[in-house]
């Protein structure tokens, strides 16, 4: 029996990359997974056109709404409307700086260099003492443009210092509200997706085996002590499967929505509790993910959103708090979402769900989620 729930559809999205190995080398069985928060998964697991590193990513994405009614009998999620959103986070690769090398063919080019470099030094010299000697001959004014220009440089220098601190403290703002992200995890070996510039602010790939960042370098105890939870319930619900990699990307419009969501939901009377949020996975087909990370859950059937696998348990986002049940959705894909959700007015009557919401206003809906106790 696995408890599933359908949650509603605001959410922020921090995105965060789990990397798992699995222990078990059987396939995974679609029908073994249902839906809930998204997580992707990278299983190191080998099969056919598959190599060793692979991994599962989890994208964790805040409170979701249920887009996805394909879970056998997850919960269903509708009450936060598309146009909140999520603070996302994607895996990416680390940016290298690449160096530009020009090589003098010919014989003995190492002495063509020697004198090149020679030529280019005396040149230097001749242009430093032209300078000066133009800069004794303008008297006052001479170097009164020289004052000018550095301190022309010095303000830059400081309006360049200053930008970078109002990045830092927004960076420092999204990751202290700790709101909802996405989390992804990667079952197997697959192409890295990719991420729109549009909206990211933030990102970052960790290694769980030796705690490190894709560079290699140390990371910082506080992303480690933030991924742990996830870690922990992706594994005890995974049937065998370990991370390996976190990715996280945070999209600020969609941290931005999901803090409007949020609070429009909290105004609502009798939520069980006023702010409770439940940490949740969600399957998808890997062709959805970007759309995800970029814009949020969408619920099938509503606003011209095409309904993909159903509505057994009625119209809004299937999130699952069994990471197997997601997996199964991953339609052989290598990552679910891991999803932070917060839920409104939860009911266990169906009948509030079975028909498409009228609005995409959370608070129009008595109940916000429906949660099925379990799954059967």
């Amino acid at each position: 029996m696995i408890p599933t729930l359908k949650l509603p559809l605001s959410r922020t999205m921090e995105c965060i990359d789990l990397t798992i190995t699995d222990t078990n080398s059987n396939k995974l069985h679609p029908k073994l997974s249902s839906k809930i928060p998204i997580v992707i998964i990278e299983s190191d697991t080998e099969s056919e056109n598959e190599s060793d590193d692979s991994d599962i990513e989890f994208v964790d994405d805040g409170p979701a709404s249920s887009t996805n009614p394909r879970s056998f009998k997850s919960s269903a999620s509708r009450g936060i409307p598309d146009n909140f959103g999520a603070t996302t986070l994607r895996p990416v690769k680390a940016a290298t700086n690449c160096e530009r090398v020009e090589r003098l063919d010919g014989a003995g080019s190492s002495n063509h260099f020697n004198a090149t470099s020679i030529s280019e030094d005396e040149r230097i010299a001749r242009e430093l003492q032209e300078e000066e000697r133009r800069l004794k001959e303008a008297g006052p004014s001479g170097h009164l443009h020289t004052a000018t220009t550095r301190e022309d440089e010095r303000l830059a220098r400081e309006l360049q210092a200053q930008d970078r601190k109002e990045y830092r403290d927004l960076i420092s703002g999204i990751v202290n509200k700790k709101v909802l992200s996405f989390l992804i995890i990667n079952l197997i070996s697959v192409p890295q997706y990719s991420v729109s510039q549009e909206g990211i602010v933030f990102r970052t790939v960790i290694n769980v085996a030796d705690e490190t960042l894709e560079d290699g370098s140390p990371a910082h105890p506080d992303d480690l002590e933030r991924f742990e939870p996830w870690k922990k319930l992706f594994e005890t619900t995974s049937l065998g499967k370990k991370v390996k990699r976190f990715h996280w990307i945070v999209n600020y419009e969609l941290e931005k929505r999901f803090e409007e969501a949020k609070e429009a939901l909290q105004t609502i009377p009798g939520i069980d509790p006023p702010s409770k949020e439940l940490l949740v996975f969600h399957g998808t087909n890997p062709s959805n993910i970007d759309s995800i990370l970029d814009n949020g859950f969408r619920i099938g059937g509503v606003g011209g959103q095409r309904v993909v696998n159903g509505t057994a348990l009625g119209y809004g986002v299937y999130l699952a708090t069994q990471s197997a049940t997601s997996v199964g959705y991953a339609l052989g894909g290598n990552r679910i979402f891991a999803c932070r959700v917060f839920p409104g007015k939860i009911t266990s009557d169906r009948g509030y769900s079975m028909n498409p919401p009228k609005t995409t206003n959370p608070l129009d809906e008595p109940y916000q989620t429906f949660m099925q106790g379990e799954y059967t």
